[in-house]
């Protein structure tokens, strides 16, 4: 707003980071698109379950809002809100059943990733990154694993 440039860098040097590094008194979006990937399957033959994004810096709060289209044209929306404050690498991930709409992750046309800032002079790094996240089912199952060990293991004691 107010003519200030926002500054934002995709660094293709093999790093894959996407740089965002607002000046003082600026409060502005940058938005990366990826447009006609043709189809592509997230899920990679149903072995991955999230997008996976590497915070690699993020020194206040921002919103990163990740738009999904598919080939239908049925979309699908998620928003990560970060804390700020991470001075190391954090692998975070965007669960494929947190995104709103019916999007089909296995037909992808379309990505685009917006980061916003809450905070004037906010400097964010992201890096990017295939992520599984282990379905609720699997938890469950888990868990009843678990509980099932500890009865058996408190009556034979």
């Amino acid at each position: 707003s107010g003519g200030n440039d926002v500054d934002g860098d995709v660094d293709l040097s093999g790093n894959s980071l996407l740089i965002v590094s607002l000046p003082p008194d600026t409060l502005g979006t940058v938005a990366v698109s990826w447009q006609n990937i043709g189809g592509a399957d997230l899920t990679e033959g149903s072995t991955l379950n999230a997008i996976g994004i590497e915070i690699v810096f993020d020194d206040l709060p921002a919103d990163l809002i990740v738009n999904v289209t598919d080939g239908s044209s049925n979309t699908g929306q998620s928003t990560l809100a970060t804390a700020g404050g991470i001075f190391a690498p954090q692998e975070v991930a965007i669960p494929f059943a947190s995104f709103s709409g019916s999007v089909d992750f296995t037909d992808v046309e379309s990505i685009s990733l917006v980061v916003s800032p809450l905070f004037p002079a906010t400097d964010v790094q992201l890096g990017f990154n295939e992520s599984t996240v282990p379905e609720p089912s699997t938890g469950w199952l888990l868990g009843l694993g678990l509980l099932l060990i500890g009865a058996r293991h408190r009556n034979l004691g």
